[in-house]
């Protein structure tokens, strides 16, 4: 359940960001979303399946809540395995999943090249994928901000968004970029149809922030590239 509480906001806030160029890291990648799906049609996020058809949403009988694929993109390792937006993710390499944010993790930690087995139910039928395992290389930033804000607002899942007056605010997220998406494709396009300096990266939400009162420190996640493995 998502429990929320706002107001009118309004912030005034300055900050500053760096990172190490030299310092990226790896994980493994899929071009997929995935959320939490129960049995009772509640969804663990705000995605909802795109282009899927509603009877693949029907859950076999011995399970209460499963991951949903919500979205696949083009040219991607789950569209190259037939995955599609409204399947239902059972198991990976034969373990039985029980949250979006467990695959996700088995997917970060996976080799890029590695090849995995994934069940799949699909209108009433379980069906078996083989996933292989593309990489993502990303960069931390961290950030320093100073300011002050004036808004209120409780948000406990999927992530923590927690802020009181603007005074005591702390926001963390796990939403990843896609680069694939239509808004990174474009906002890619601009960025070297202006300038031909600079390395272009798909941001996202997914880091933490916390402020109090004044002062305010973070880290997000800037994605560099993201590549199947061939």
């Amino acid at each position: 359940m998502n429990w929320q509480l706002g107001l009118l906001s309004s912030v005034l806030v300055l900050g500053v960001g760096c990172a190490s160029p030299e310092l990226v890291f790896e994980r493994g990648w899929v071009g997929a979303s995935f959320e939490d799906y129960s049995v009772d049609g509640r969804r663990g996020g705000e995605a909802v399946p795109e282009g899927g058809n509603t009877a693949r949403l029907l859950l076999p009988a011995d399970r209460d809540e499963v991951v949903l694929v919500s979205k696949v993109f083009p040219g991607t390792p789950s569209a190259q395995a037939g995955l599609q937006p409204g399947d239902v993710i059972l198991a990976l390499d034969g373990k039985r999943l029980g949250s979006a944010k467990g695959l996700q993790s088995e997917i970060d930690s996976a080799s890029p090249g590695s090849e995995h087995s994934l069940c799949v139910y699909r209108f009433g039928e379980t069906i078996d994928k083989e996933l292989k395992v593309g990489v993502e290389k990303f960069r931390r930033r961290g950030t320093i901000s100073f300011g002050i804000g004036f808004s209120s607002g409780i948000d406990v899942v999927p992530d923590p968004n927690i802020n009181v007056l603007g005074q005591l605010v702390f926001h963390k997220s796990s939403q990843r970029a896609e680069l694939q998406a239509p808004r990174n494709l474009l906002s890619r396009h601009l960025f070297e149809s202006a300038s031909d300096e600079g390395d272009w990266y798909g941001r996202n939400g997914e880091g933490f922030y916390f402020h109090f009162i004044l002062f305010g420190v973070g880290r997000r996640v800037e994605v560099i590239s993201q590549e199947c493995s061939s």
